[in-house]
């Protein structure tokens, strides 16, 4: 049951790093070097916790 918690709070982190990024982002080239940086942050266990703030709902 933990671990299942621990994946859907990883999903919304997920979520509103892509909502923040497609909201604050003018250009397809931020959103794509920002896709690789969240895929690469995944990767390194380092999540876009700083992106939370910028959308909330």
């Amino acid at each position: 049951m933990a671990l299942q918690y621990m994946i859907d709070f990883e999903k919304k982190l997920i979520a509103n790093c892509l909502r923040s990024l497609f909201y604050f982002s003018n250009y397809e080239e931020d959103i794509t070097r920002s896709l690789y940086e969240i895929k690469n942050r995944l990767l390194d266990g380092k999540f876009c916790r700083k992106n939370i703030k910028a959308v909330s709902y």
